[in-house]
């Protein structure tokens, strides 16, 4: 499955193709707000899926295997990084396994702790 595949190459079979790259995240935790730096600190779960064309194999030839779990560094991963970091901490989250299924559909869930540049306009408070 790995053979000849390169990990910083984007899964296109042509270079103008596009990879739908669907991305979520979930809030676990507000950590701290630093009202006078205005700078909020989370504990979120993000949701990356995308479709590798090169990840691919007949679940009958090898057992009936759906899918596997691999390093993020085996695999092409997008590069999805916050915008208003506020620590310059560019790859905030952790490198948990990403799931490759037998179809090429891939699906990384890391969690992560970000610190954000947040505006706090605290005029009206308390309401």
């Amino acid at each position: 499955l790995f053979q000849n595949y390169n990990p910083l190459i984007r899964p296109v079979r042509k270079l103008e193709e596009t990879i739908t790259v669907s991305f979520s995240i979930a809030l676990l935790q507000l950590i701290s707000v630093v009202e006078k730096e205005q700078v909020l600190k989370t504990n979120v779960w993000l949701q990356v899926k995308w479709h590798d064309y090169q990840m691919q194999w007949k679940r009958e030839k090898y057992g009936g295997i759906q899918s596997i779990r691999v390093p993020p560094s085996q695999v092409w991963t997008p590069d999805i990084v916050l915008f208003n970091n506020a620590d310059g901490k560019y790859e905030a989250s952790f490198k948990s396994h990403v799931v490759v299924y037998h179809n090429g559909d891939m699906n990384w869930v890391p969690p992560a702790i970000y610190k954000s540049s947040c505006y706090i306009d605290v005029k009206f408070f308390p309401f």
